[in-house]
């Protein structure tokens, strides 16, 4: 597992890398949802779309990719937030697949759901994973 979850962390902060070089800032579009599917149609089958925030786009692009390079690609049918964490459901038969999304389950619980920065679990409510100053703004 560790391997895997090292893989995607350093896909998911190339990915964050080149989109804060090209941009100059961590935010996404706001058809960053409908971006992903359309770059990931083959395995990206959630009926209602992705339900998390921005700040997991990039760990969501880097999960699907590594994904569809596996020799039997799952078919993905859920991308959501529950419970401060994002939550993967698939049709998969393939213990890879299965490492993956742990791997991307667990890495969510350390990136900011709203920006992507470093974040950490946070009570109050409705538990997220937010940065310190995305935590700050929810506190006020």
């Amino acid at each position: 597992m560790t391997e895997v979850l090292d893989l995607l962390a350093e896909r998911t902060e190339a990915i964050r890398a080149g989109h804060l070089e090209s941009t100059g800032d961590c935010w996404q579009p706001t058809d960053w949802r409908e971006r992903i599917h359309a770059q990931f149609p083959a395995i990206l089958k959630a009926p209602w779309g992705i339900e998390c925030g921005a700040g997991w786009a990039d760990l969501i692009i880097a999960t699907c990719d590594i994904l569809s390079h596996t020799p039997e690609p799952p078919t993905l049918t859920d991308v959501k937030e529950k419970f401060g964490t994002l939550r993967i459901y698939s049709r998969s038969v393939q213990s890879m697949d299965d490492q993956i999304i742990d791997a991307a389950e667990t890495l969510s619980g350390r990136i900011c759901e709203r920006c992507g920065a470093p974040g950490e679990r946070r009570p109050g409510g409705w538990i997220s994973t937010l940065c310190d100053a995305h935590f700050e703004e929810r506190r006020l």
